[in-house]
């Protein structure tokens, strides 16, 4: 029980130190929040390229000049 306790109070000890320096150093933002060309960042997934493959939806790509 004692290991417990003590495993408890070190863990509290780690997220309370953790806390503090968080709350001192404040909120992280980022500098630069747009790309450099200022065009919008696209964060959605990629357009597959191609025709889709009849087999399990794999995407094929065409080869070409």
């Amino acid at each position: 029980m004692t290991k417990l306790c003590g495993f408890l109070l070190l863990l509290g000890v780690i997220f309370g130190s953790a806390y503090a320096a968080g709350a001192h150093v404040g909120p992280v933002t980022v500098s630069n929040p747009a790309p450099a060309n200022g065009q919008p960042m696209k964060m959605g997934a990629p357009r597959p390229v191609g025709p889709l493959s009849p087999l399990a939806g794999i995407v094929t790509r065409e080869t070409g000049p």
